[in-house]
């Protein structure tokens, strides 16, 4: 019994790890990725495992608690299971609140009652773990099989799952982790007979249910570091047909940049437009530009073709190679890191500095 129980803890504290790390790479493609983004969904994490804790002594002292963890289980890998599907569905109406508001109401949506249903099956496990003997001991590896489930979830996460592979494949990934803990810890009930035959694959399916952002027309897709980097195909942009391609980050909502392939050199969109002009306006006689985000490349080529001195930084290599493979990109003035840490290692001074993200 004692063996299941560290099993499960360090399962469910791996998952739950691994879930807060798949936050921000699902929140910020809608409302960025800052400390206010960490913030809260630390402070969501920790207010869902306050909450579960509580309902989890409650219901750990009752007499019908195996039965209560073992439909939790279910229904907390269906919900886990789900969040992508709920996170195309719902984000698109959240867009229009401010970054704060939005990401708040994003991460109760995806995470907040998984949370506290796992967090309620972790309490519910460690008395499980006690009720044979309650020594300090006892209480110490308990603790500690959780330590580690949460140290491993948010390395193994943040630097195996998310940049070698999709979101959908993550979350699959920990829904699977939980239908083995599941498994092992029930495999004596009953009803696991019924249950286990479609429920659970239900859950590790659901993470790849087609989203509104649809394949029509992709090119390219590829996870990195930082996003989930797509490029579609379109005869169509604002009513004006044209062969287009356009660079998503996963966000069907959001275009980072759009190209007309018949005529490259064209900034299609407003914001681009808006910075050359406000540059040919005001500084047209400015000769040193530094900016950062390169994007597809469209304002990078056009300052190079007019400028004489051109730095760009660019956090992510992948949206680089996106930019030469895909939008005709062929210069060499793009640096991969931080703007502000490369800006500072810079020994020139420049006329212009953009912030083109």
């Amino acid at each position: 019994m004692q063996k299941r129980v560290y099993l499960n803890l360090f399962i469910v504290s791996f998952v739950l790890m691994g879930l807060e790390m798949t936050a921000t790479r699902l929140i910020a493609p809608s409302f960025g990725n800052t400390v206010y983004t960490w913030g809260i969904v630390i402070s969501v994490f920790l207010i869902g495992s306050s909450i579960g804790y509580m309902i989890g002594g409650f219901l750990a002292d009752r007499s019908s608690g195996s039965q209560w963890m073992f439909r939790l289980y279910l229904l907390g890998m269906l919900l886990i299971g789900m969040i992508p599907v709920i996170k195309n569905s719902v984000f698109p109406f959240l867009e229009v609140l401010t970054s704060v508001l939005g990401t708040t109401a994003g991460v109760l949506i995806l995470y907040f009652i998984p949370n506290i249903l796992f967090s309620i099956i972790a309490t519910m496990l460690m008395k499980d773990g006690l009720e044979e003997v309650v020594s300090g001991k006892v209480i110490g590896n308990l603790h500690t099989s959780s330590a580690l489930g949460s140290v491993l979830g948010t390395l193994v996460t943040t630097f195996l799952l998310i940049p070698l592979t999709d979101i959908q494949t993550v979350i699959a990934t920990l829904v699977g982790m939980l239908i083995v803990a599941h498994l092992i810890y029930f495999y004596l009930h009953k009803q696991i007979k019924i249950l286990f035959l479609f429920l659970p694959i239900i859950s590790v399916l659901l993470p790849f249910v087609p989203d509104n952002l649809s394949s029509f027309g992709l090119l390219y897709e590829e996870t990195s570091l930082y996003h989930d980097i797509q490029v579609f195909e379109t005869d169509e942009f604002e009513g004006v047909p044209g062969d287009y391609r356009y660079l998503s980050f996963g966000n069907d909502d959001t275009i980072q940049g759009i190209m007309d392939m018949e005529a490259p050199e064209t900034l299609l969109l407003e914001y681009t437009q808006h910075i050359w002009e406000v540059i040919d306006s005001f500084a047209a006689n400015s000769d040193r530009i530094f900016m950062v985000g390169h994007g597809i490349g469209s304002l990078t080529s056009k300052f190079e073709r007019e400028k004489e001195e051109v730095r760009v930084a660019e956090l992510d290599k992948g949206v680089l190679e996106a930019s030469k493979d895909y939008f005709l990109y062929k210069g060499n003035s793009v640096e991969i890191g931080d703007g502000r840490k490369i800006l500072q290692e810079q020994s020139k001074l420049f006329d212009v500095i953009v912030q083109a993200v």
